[in-house]
C-alpha cells in the first residue's frame, strides 16, 4: 500500500496540470485545455508570441528530462526520503508562486511564472520521477511483488486520469486558485513521507523486509542493528526448523560440546 500510495501522490502534486499533452494544447488556442497548460503563461503572462510559446515549452519539457536525470548519480548517496521531502518543498513553492503571478497579466510576473514552471519540473524530475517507482518494487515482499508492482502502476494511471479529467472543470470555475489546491497537496504529502515511508538507501531486499517485520514500520536503522535483526531471523529459522525434526533436540546454552 505504501508503493501505491507514493504513485497516487506522485500524481496529485499537479505534473500533469503542467506539462501534460503541450502539443495538442498549442494546436488550438480557443481550446479550454489550453488555458490550464504552460503555454497559456507564455503567451497570456508573458507576452510570447505562439511560437516562441512552443520552443519554450520544449526547452521545458527538454529541461524536465536533463532533471530526470540528476537522481542517477545521488538517489544511492543521498537516499530515497531527502529527495521526495525536498521535492515536495520545492514543487509546493513552484504552486504557490504560479498562483500568484497568474492571477495578474503582466510581463514581470510572466517571467517569475516561467521560472516557476521550469522550478517546478526540475523537483519533480530530480525527487518524483524516480522515489516512487523505486519505492513500489523495494517496500514489496518478495513473493508478492510483480502483483505490488501491477498494483502501483495502475493506481498512477488512474489518477492521472483523474488529474486530466478534474483540470479542465477546477480551471473553468476557479481558475489560477487551481494552483492553490496542488500547492496545499504538495505540502499535506510532507508529513506523510516524513512519518511513514522508510528509507532504503543502502539496504538489500531482506533488510528492507525487516523494516517492516515488527509491530510497528521502522523508518530506518543503523547497519549495527540491522544486521543483529538478521541474526535474530536466521537463529529463528533454525531453531524452528530443528524442532520439527524428529529426534532432534536443541542443547542449551549452558553446555559446552568439546571435539576431540
Amino acid at each position: 500500500m505504501l508503493g501505491a500510495g507514493a504513485m497516487v501522490m506522485q500524481q496529485l502534486t499537479g505534473i500533469n496540470l503542467i506539462t501534460y499533452d503541450l502539443p495538442t494544447c498549442l494546436a488550438e488556442r480557443t481550446d479550454a485545455l489550453y488555458r490550464y497548460y504552460a503555454p497559456y503563461i507564455f503567451i497570456e503572462s508573458v507576452g510570447f508570441s505562439q511560437r516562441l510559446s512552443s520552443l519554450m515549452s520544449g526547452f521545458l519539457s527538454l529541461f524536465y528530462w536533463i532533471s530526470t536525470l540528476i537522481p542517477i548519480f545521488i538517489i544511492d548517496r543521498v537516499g530515497r526520503r531527502p529527495l521526495l521531502l525536498t521535492g515536495l518543498a520545492g514543487m509546493a513553492s513552484g504552486m504557490f508562486i504560479l498562483t500568484g503571478t497568474t492571477s495578474v497579466v503582466a510581463f514581470t510576473p510572466g517571467i517569475v511564472a516561467t521560472v516557476a514552471l521550469f522550478w517546478y519540473d526540475f523537483w519533480f524530475g530530480v525527487g518524483w520521477i524516480p522515489g516512487p517507482w523505486l519505492l513500489t518494487a523495494e517496500y514489496a515482499p518478495l513473493v508478492t511483488r510483480s502483483q505490488s508492482a501491477a498494483f502501483s502502476t495502475s493506481a498512477t494511471w488512474i489518477f492521472t486520469f483523474l488529474v486530466a479529467e478534474i483540470t479542465p472543470v477546477a480551471i473553468s470555475s476557479i481558475g489560477y486558485k487551481t494552483y492553490i489546491i496542488f500547492g496545499v497537496l504538495n505540502v499535506f504529502f510532507i508529513p506523510i513521507i516524513y512519518f511513514f515511508y522508510p528509507e532504503t538507501r543502502g539496504k538489500s531486499l531482506e533488510q528492507i523486509d525487516l523494516l517492516f517485520s515488527g509491530p510497528k514500520v521502522l523508518l530506518d536503522l543503523p547497519e549495527s542493528e540491522m544486521i543483529k535483526l538478521q541474526e535474530r531471523g536466521i537463529e529463528a529459522v533454525l531453531e524452528k526448523n530443528q524442532m520439527g525434526k524428529p529426534g532432534v533436540k536443541m542443547l542449551p546454552e549452558s553446555v559446552h560440546v568439546e571435539s576431540v
